[in-house]
């Protein structure tokens, strides 16, 4: 029987990680759970269907990533923002993200912001983002003696 149990559980974490990444679509939901956990959270922001989008600029919050991007994102908490409902008018306004997509990654405690980034961004840019910030920690301050 514990065989039985230990294979399906095994099963469905080989299916959880086939399925992609896992976005919450509630801000306050993702909020919580990075401060739970105290992991950074990756907070995309989009307009999709918007005519005024990039021309070939696929989601951020996409379901099918490469294995490297699968790897980065499972350090972070992941939040998907529909801009174009009233709720996620209401996030981007907090944000002050005026052009989308717009990226923010916070630190681990969730109390600073380490990237605020709206526009297109590259693949290469996007997953540089991800591994530079993938642990949370702020910048160390810069001490400058004249």
């Amino acid at each position: 029987m514990n065989g039985l149990f230990a294979a399906v559980a095994l099963a469905a974490g080989v299916l959880a990680q086939e399925a992609g990444p896992q976005w919450k679509s509630s801000y306050a939901d993702a909020y919580h759970a990075s401060r739970n956990a105290r992991r950074p959270l990756l907070v995309v922001i989009e307009k999709p269907g918007d005519r005024h989008y990039p021309v070939g600029q696929a989601s951020f919050a996409r379901a099918e990533v490469s294995p490297q991007e699968a790897a980065l994102l499972a350090n972070y908490e992941l939040c998907r923002i529909d801009a174009n409902t009233e709720n996620g008018q209401k996030v981007a306004t907090a944000f002050g993200a005026t052009q989308f997509p717009y990226v923010a990654i916070t630190d681990k405690n969730v109390e600073v912001l380490l990237v605020q980034h709206a526009g297109a961004m590259s693949q290469d840019e996007w997953l540089a983002t991800l591994a530079t910030h993938r642990t949370g920690a702020r910048p160390e301050p810069v001490v400058c003696f004249t």
